[in-house]
């Protein structure tokens, strides 16, 4: 999950994607495992670290 974290926090690729490159099929099931790890969906996740990276 780390590389998948990376790739979340440094591209603008698809959920769909970042699950495929770092070995799931299923984007749902990588969603599913990413928020049971990291306590937020991919998504949440990607939002939340660009957040705190151009916030003034």
């Amino acid at each position: 999950m780390t590389e998948a974290a990376e790739l979340l926090r440094n591209t603008n690729l698809p959920i769909s994607e970042v699950a495929a490159r770092v070995g799931y099929e299923d984007a749902a099931y990588f969603s599913t495992l990413f928020r049971r790890l990291s306590t937020q969906t991919p998504s949440e996740y990607r939002d939340s670290v660009r957040s705190k990276l151009f916030t003034p």
